[in-house]
């Protein structure tokens, strides 16, 4: 967890959140944010960063993916991936499930269309499909 609210208020609310207090970065400037973001990167680590603030801006910038709310501030709507229209993480929860069903769609139509192109390829390389009869074929 990267906050600007100083040690005491973020050592609280870590364990909250299920966030180890040695995980957590209190009374983080915008660079340090955004160099924690990096550290991470640099590990082999996807980032993810919640942040609405202008001071989230940098770390927003640099994450993988970037969430802010729609009560947030213009700059930091503006960078992130995501808007949540809801101020709460609880909508973060729902845009994951969106998105692998999304995803889950993507692969399913892929596959729809791979396999029939596929087959058609098959044909023509075997048996010499004029490339007329394999459009109006399929």
């Amino acid at each position: 967890m990267l906050t600007g609210d100083n040690h005491r208020t973020g050592t609280a609310v870590s364990p909250e959140l299920g966030i180890n207090p040695s995980h957590t970065h209190a009374e983080a400037f915008p660079e340090q944010k955004a160099s924690v973001v990096r550290q991470l990167q640099e590990q082999g680590k996807t980032v993810a960063f919640v942040g609405d603030g202008i001071n989230d801006c940098l770390a927003l910038a640099y994450a993988d993916v970037s969430v802010s709310f729609a009560n947030g501030s213009e700059i930091a709507r503006e960078t992130a991936d995501v808007v949540l229209m809801e101020n709460s993480l609880h909508g973060l929860l729902t845009a994951i499930d969106i998105g692998c069903q999304d995803k889950q769609l993507i692969q399913q139509n892929t596959s729809i269309i791979a396999f029939p192109n596929l087959a058609a390829l098959i044909v023509a390389v075997f048996f010499g499909l004029n490339p007329l009869a394999a459009v109006s074929s399929f």
